[in-house]
């Protein structure tokens, strides 16, 4: 009887042992909880209803790659140098407009002056 109360108690010790060894491994240690992330970590993250407002990986094939972009900078470059002739025509014009207009105002007066001498 002794014998088989023995091995009880050596079977139910085996299954604790069993079951300290299955917790050690599957338990957190104190370590591992210190590289977890906190409440405070956790507020400043997405939630799951951010997340569903995000870009999809189909919206972001859609989306203009590395190399479209150097397109886009070299087209803004070129626009960028057109821009500035135009500018510069543009300035060029507004002075031939006023020697024009004070050359316009000049043949004016001598008209007039040509008037009155009749």
């Amino acid at each position: 009887m002794l014998e088989t109360v023995l091995q009880q108690v050596l079977t139910k010790l085996n299954e604790l042992q069993a079951e300290i060894n299955n917790m050690k491994q599957t338990v957190a240690s104190k370590q591992d909880l210190e590289n977890m992330a906190t409440k405070e970590d956790l507020k400043a993250m997405a939630t799951k209803q951010d997340l569903e407002n995000m870009a999809t990986k189909e919206d972001l094939k859609a989306m203009a790659s590395k190399q479209d972009l150097k397109m886009i900078q070299q087209a803004v470059l070129e626009t960028n140098e057109i821009v500035k002739n135009i500018e510069a025509n543009q300035k060029r014009q507004e002075r031939i407009l006023d020697v024009l207009s004070k050359r316009s105002i000049e043949h004016e007066a001598q008209i007039t002056d040509l008037r009155y001498v009749k």
